[in-house]
């Protein structure tokens, strides 16, 4: 019966012995410091305002149609605008301005839309009247590397060939270190005496992408 008690007392004496080797015996610890990294992927967004009503001023047959347009681009990276596209009255009428230039189709004495073209359905260049037009571009954020602002921001003096051609390159990169931005384009009309009176109008698109 002792034997039998000693040999327990034994074995509990040999199972303490190696919890003591394991945790104080011997310290464990990772070689290296270990790093931990992850990618947060680019992103941007740009809001979409709506149409703009332009302000009539000057008088007589001088008189102007001016306005502009601001942009919210959000980005948590720098971004460019990518291109700036426009047209005037109509995408799909032949001799329609393909820049961005407010015109307006022209009518008759009867006040009904004049086609010249083939068959009277089509019309042609003359079939318009376009306003001297102008734009400028301005942007709000902590950092530019290019020009800006661009034609004279507010005050516009860019034609709408440069505009389309010029602008986005001329800006260059744009970033906001809270991620918010904003562009702001600028356009002016300038009418003269065979320009119909009516609503003359431009349509634009502004792409802007992350780089």
């Amino acid at each position: 019966m002792f034997n039998k008690i000693k040999n327990v007392t034994t074995c509990l004496a040999f199972v303490g012995v190696i919890g003591i080797v394991g945790f104080s015996g011997n310290v464990f610890s990772a070689p290296d410091t270990v790093k931990f990294s992850g990618t947060i992927n680019p992103y941007i967004e740009i809001d979409a305002p709506a149409d703009v009503s332009l302000t009539n001023g000057g008088s007589g047959f001088t008189q102007t149609l001016s306005g502009n347009i601001s942009w919210t681009v959000g980005s948590n990276d720098r971004f460019t605008i990518q291109s700036v596209d426009g047209y005037g009255a109509s995408s799909s009428l032949t001799g329609a301005s393909t820049l961005p230039q407010l015109e307006r189709q022209e009518t008759n004495v009867a006040g009904t839309a004049i086609f010249s073209g083939t068959g009277g359905t089509d019309t042609l260049a003359t079939d318009f009247d376009v306003l001297n037009t102008v734009w400028g571009v301005n942007v709000t954020s902590d950092e530019v590397s290019g020009t800006n602002p661009w034609a004279g921001g507010s005050t516009p003096t860019g034609t709408p060939a440069n505009l389309e051609a010029s602008a986005a390159t001329d800006i260059a990169n744009i970033k906001d270190h809270d991620g918010t931005n904003t562009v702001v384009l600028s356009v002016k009309g300038t009418a003269e005496q065979t320009d119909d009176a009516g609503v003359y109008q431009t349509n634009l698109t502004v792409t802007v992408v992350n780089n």
